[in-house]
């Protein structure tokens, strides 16, 4: 099975979208969990048990933007 990374890497090089023979992943756009419009709790939980700091940066930035 495939995950939702490899199956879009394969759809932007089978449209020619990535350069031949570039190895890094595609970067998605990232949605905060700690802003209103992706207000999610769970995600928020998992962040921040599983990565503080990124947890820490990313409720920072939903504060700056919204206030």
């Amino acid at each position: 099975m495939l995950t939702a990374a490899e199956w879009t890497r394969a759809q932007l090089a089978a449209a020619g979208a990535l350069p031949p023979g570039d190895p890094a992943e595609p970067e998605l756009p990232m949605r905060n969990p700690f802003t209103r419009k992706y207000w999610n709790l769970t995600e928020q939980m998992r962040v921040r048990k599983q990565e503080p700091e990124r947890a820490a940066r990313l409720k920072l930035e939903a504060w700056e933007k919204e206030g």
